[in-house]
């Protein structure tokens, strides 16, 4: 099996001779390389920047020990009712990315709720899941810190090239996670109008759909709401000084933050991405998202506590946070899904 990962994500200093990259969420790695440059620029200014992403195939990394020849063979898994993907794509932000999760500073896609695959550390990603039932696929992880929805469709046009290169009858599952960062901006004036989103969200979605082979499936996650960190974090000296100090997300954790702008601006963005995946929803390519069920549930709804934030920045999932998502995302996965 090969993997793919992008070579080189940008991160933003937040301590002296340490950098990492703020954008994303509060709640909560051979062969020849092939390179594909997204056009669409990541946000600007205060939505922190990122490197363009890049395609390698390289070896799995080394799990546990061989058993020995003693230990009892494991029964094979059962086969699930609908086949497993052969690629398995992440579009996103630094949520996504996994962005400071195990307590040290960086960008850490090896904790992902998607791609992660380091055994023991809590977070059942997908793809871990994945190959408990018996499959074996890429990843193409696509995802940049401190993207902003004007990457989707530079990500998007990632994963279709990585796509391109599956054998016939094989499919691609998808996860589509962004829109933090478009309303973290300096004010919420400043933030990503609605209007603009939804074209951007639009252009990114018809492309990832159009361009997977039929059987496909596409996964998207609402924006978060990111003011439940403000509560949060209100007692927490240290996280509101140095939020103070970097500036992070200040149209959410400003002094002068429109709160309930903020919420309903995120409202909008979900309301875009919701109506987009229902009307690209088809017999070739099926797209879920997780407003769907229980939004109590979703990414934007689901409630969290003071560990599931990193200790660090008190901003990206923690361990703990990643693995809470990655637990309410996959029962909304064809594999995940009672009867799936």
């Amino acid at each position: 099996m090969r993997r793919r990962r992008p070579l080189a994500l940008g991160l933003l200093a937040l301590v002296t001779a340490v950098t990492l990259v703020v954008g994303g969420f509060a709640a909560l790695v051979g062969g020849p390389a092939m390179t594909v440059d997204p056009s669409a620029p990541a946000a600007a200014g205060p939505r922190f920047s990122g490197a363009a992403a890049t395609i390698r195939g390289v070896s799995p990394r080394a799990l546990d020990a061989s058993p020995s020849p003693d230990a009892p063979t494991a029964p094979a898994p059962t086969a699930p009712a609908v086949p497993l993907p052969g690629l398995i794509g992440a579009i996103g932000d630094s949520l996504s990315a996994g962005v400071n999760a195990s307590g040290q500073f960086g960008v850490q896609p090896q904790h992902s709720w998607v791609v992660g695959d380091v055994p023991r550390d809590g977070v059942d990603s997908h793809l871990e899941r994945i190959r408990a039932l018996g499959g074996d696929p890429e990843t193409a992880e696509a995802f940049r810190p401190g993207a902003s929805i004007a990457a989707a469709r530079g990500q998007a046009e990632v994963i279709v090239a990585a796509a391109r290169g599956l054998p016939a009858g094989t499919t691609a599952y998808v996860t589509f996670e962004l829109g933090a960062n478009d309303v973290c901006a300096p004010t919420l004036a400043a933030a990503t109008d609605p209007d603009a989103f939804a074209s951007l969200a639009r252009d990114a979605l018809e492309r990832l759909v159009g361009g997977l082979p039929p059987g496909s499936h596409v996964l998207v996650v609402s924006v978060p709401d990111v003011t439940r960190l403000r509560d949060l974090v209100a007692e927490v000296p240290e996280a509101r000084a140095l939020h103070r100090r970097y500036d992070v997300c200040e149209s959410v954790l400003g002094e002068e933050a429109d709160t309930e702008g903020v919420v309903d601006r995120i409202r909008a963005y979900n309301a875009t991405l919701t109506a987009l995946c229902e009307r690209l929803d088809s017999a070739s390519v099926a797209c879920g998202h997780d407003l769907a069920g229980d939004p109590a549930r979703s990414l934007f709804g689901a409630p969290f506590t003071l560990d599931q934030i990193s200790s660090l920045d008190f901003f990206h999932p923690s361990l703990s946070g990643q693995a809470r998502i990655a637990d309410e995302t996959w029962r909304l996965t064809p594999w995940g899904a009672p009867g799936g």
